[in-house]
């Protein structure tokens, strides 16, 4: 009997074993199809343009899949904070002339907003027009012009527009969220490629290294090396190389005793063409403020070297907070700058906000966020909560701030505020700095981003 139940179970045994067999034979299988991704490895890719997020968000285009995507960075993640479907160009391809019904392809920046006060069918409440054609446009002999991404109170057809990226009404009216004009990159490609962010570590070594040596160069005031950096032909001439020879001259032998870095960078890629984004410091004052502007830069990759062949400056800031004198000095705060009267009012925001917590105020905490707001996966509401569970777990909470430093976009709708956090409950002490970026919806400030700088 003994020895039958051993047989027995042996044999159960010895199928168990086939069973398990059979399993990782097909997992196997199935991971090695091309194109095959695992879950955990799905959940982290990102679209491959995104080489490097730091502030704002990238706006990105599948023709392909006509969905139009917005990611942002949240804490160093680059996370996905809206997905819509979108309708573009009639005809495949990329645009290259007036007329042809094709949507364009590359890198592109909001000229202005256009609102219908009586929306109509065709183009929505809202259109934000695009800077098509651009310079790399122009180079490659690329036409047409009156590329918008606006939207439609139609039913949604895949392929249905002129050239255009159509959205429903309600979509693009989100979309006002996430753009600030030439500021915000947008991408539209024929299809968007998934990768994990290690399979775009060397394109962002290669091209955070140009952008360094470029920086290096137009420190040093040093033509000769300034034009090397330049595709042949597109060299920076006239007035374009003095104003970039003129950075030099003001910083002068300051930068010795100062980290004069590009700051706030981005970096987006499509196929062999890249913009950097970031705040280029221009000057600094007797009084030790920083005065510069930001800056993109357009990047050609040709037999696999990156050369720079374009240099645009928008005005970004006209003063700044007191620069930092050591080596430190990076995590220095950025340049400040005011309207009248909206930087106490951001103050009194961001004090109304610390003492909302501080105090277990949750119904008036939670509404100093905007309804995008997400940190660490958690979008407002969820945020809320998780802060409101801290708060009952720590007894008395005691929260001061100090040396807050505002600086406000351009349009005067965005400003990003960094303070000093001095943290305590029974359970917690932290003292560091903090960062807010805000967004102006009519009259109030909101809380769209908040992170430890």
């Amino acid at each position: 009997m003994d020895a039958l139940f051993y047989f027995s179970s042996g044999r159960i045994r010895l199928r168990i074993i086939r069973c398990l067999i059979t399993y990782f034979a097909l997992s196997w299988t199935i991971i090695s199809l091309p194109g095959y991704t695992s879950p955990a490895f799905a959940v982290q890719r990102i679209p491959q343009h995104i080489v490097s997020l730091s502030s704002g968000y990238v706006i990105l285009v599948d023709k392909k899949d006509q969905k139009l995507f917005v990611y942002q960075n949240d804490n160093g993640q680059i996370l996905r904070v809206f997905e819509a479907p979108c309708s573009t160009g009639k005809n495949k391809g990329p645009k290259s002339l007036a007329g042809d019904a094709k949507t364009p392809e590359g890198i592109f920046f909001v000229n202005q907003i256009l609102r219908n006060t009586q929306p109509n069918e065709t183009y929505g409440s809202i259109a934000y027009a695009l800077d098509y054609p651009n310079l790399m446009d122009r180079r490659a002999g690329r036409g047409g012009n009156n590329i918008w991404i606006h939207g439609t109170t139609r039913a949604l057809v895949p392929f249905q527009s002129n050239g255009c990226v159509v959205l429903k009404d309600t979509d693009v009216l989100k979309l006002e969220d996430f753009i600030q004009i030439q500021k915000t990159p947008i991408v539209i490609s024929d299809y968007i490629q998934w990768v994990h962010p290690s399979q775009i570590e060397r394109e962002k070594r290669e091209l955070e290294a140009f952008l360094y040596a470029w920086q290096k160069a137009v420190l040093a005031g040093d033509p000769q090396t300034i034009d090397l950096l330049y595709l042949p032909g597109t060299q920076p001439q006239g007035k374009g190389k003095e104003e970039l020879l003129q950075i030099s001259r003001k910083l002068g032998k300051t930068s010795r005793y100062y980290q004069i870095e590009p700051r706030d960078v981005t970096i987006i890629q499509n196929a062999n063409n890249a913009v950097i984004i970031f705040d280029q410091i221009t000057e600094i004052s007797k009084d030790n403020t920083f005065r510069g502007f930001y800056q993109r830069l357009y990047l050609e990759k040709v037999q696999n070297h990156w050369y720079a062949v374009a240099d645009i400056s928008k005005t970004a800031f006209a003063a700044a907070s007191p620069a930092e004198k050591t080596a430190a000095a990076s995590s220095a705060n950025p340049p400040e700058r005011y309207a009248q009267g909206e930087g106490e009012k951001i103050r009194n925001f961001v004090l109304k906000w610390a003492k909302d917590w501080e105090t277990g105020k949750f119904h008036s905490y939670r509404l100093c966020y905007s309804e995008t707001f997400r940190s660490r996966g958690m979008n407002r509401d969820a945020w809320a909560k998780y802060k409101e569970a801290i708060r009952a777990n720590s007894g008395r909470i005691s929260i001061s701030i100090e040396n807050i430093k505002v600086t406000l976009s351009e349009d005067g709708k965005r400003a990003t505020v960094f303070f000093v956090q001095d943290y305590r409950s029974s359970i917690l002490k932290n003292k560091g700095k903090k960062k807010l970026d805000l967004r102006k919806i009519g009259n109030e400030w909101k809380i769209e981003r908040e992170s430890m700088a």
